[in-house]
């Protein structure tokens, strides 16, 4: 899924969902922002980024969550965006809860990887 017509269509499903289908009761769409240090598409919801990188992995970034969507995690990008929609809504029914108390389900060894690479 690292071809540049099937990333640029998650972005594309993303941004058009995002500003007109999906509604959220602590969430608030952004667009896309810019994070230093950060190459990959990243769009804002609040506290939490969904991060959209050119080899076709997905991270949902925040706070209180974190979780990742692999390339090999969805047959299209049609799923790849319903699946973010999933991770977005399952964090606004949870937030208060993941307020206090935050779900990280990225490997730990991942994050170290990535501050390695970009940092």
């Amino acid at each position: 899924m690292s071809n540049p017509g099937v990333i640029q269509y998650i972005a594309t499903k993303l941004e058009e969902q995002a500003s007109n289908a999906w509604s959220f009761r602590h969430l608030k769409f952004q667009g896309l922002i810019s994070i230093p240090q950060k190459i990959a598409r990243t769009y804002g919801f609040n506290d939490i980024h969904v991060i959209i990188h050119e080899n076709g992995s997905i991270d949902i970034d925040g706070v209180i969550y974190k979780n990742t969507i692999s390339k090999s995690g969805y047959a299209s990008a049609q799923e790849a965006v319903i699946q973010i929609y999933e991770h977005l809504i399952y964090i606004d029914q949870n937030y208060l809860r993941l307020c206090e108390d935050p779900e990280n389900y990225v490997e730990q060894g991942f994050m170290n990887r990535l501050r390695r690479i970009f940092g």
